[in-house]
């Protein structure tokens, strides 16, 4: 699946096992990433938390 990821021209990122996957999860709502846009070190500062037990950061907002 990283391979897809990458070829289509994003980066990767494992967030770990399934304990750590409810963020990815729909609908958009707080404590959710699902359908947002993270740069790379925004997106790695949430993996961090999520492998930490900690809250995710709040979703950016890029002007572009």
């Amino acid at each position: 699946m990283a391979r897809l990821v990458d070829d289509a021209g994003f980066q990767p990122l494992d967030l770990g096992g399934t304990a750590g996957c409810a963020v990815m999860e729909a609908p958009r709502g707080p404590g959710a990433v699902y359908g947002e846009e993270y740069r790379l070190t925004d997106a790695r500062a949430v993996v961090d938390a999520v492998r930490a037990g900690r809250p995710i950061p709040p979703t950016p907002g890029y002007d572009s």
